[in-house]
């Protein structure tokens, strides 16, 4: 494979990544992600609140193990 070849099949294979939708599994990771990223940063959240965070993460992990093993 020449060169210019390789960059045009990584470029559409960037391309196409940016341009297929999502799907449910990525996006129920994408989401976990961002509540530890909000765990990280809320400094003044309460316990119970910290908690409820927690809570809804495990939820959405059980979630995203069913839908990746169906």
């Amino acid at each position: 494979m020449k060169n210019n070849e390789f960059e045009t099949q990584n470029n559409w294979e960037s391309l196409e990544f940016y341009l297929s939708p999502p799907t449910l599994v990525e996006m129920l990771g994408y989401l976990k992600n961002n509540i530890l990223d909000v765990l990280e940063v809320a400094e003044n959240l309460s316990v119970e609140h910290r908690n409820m965070l927690l809570r809804a993460y495990h939820l959405i992990d059980e979630v995203q193990e069913h839908e990746f093993e169906n």
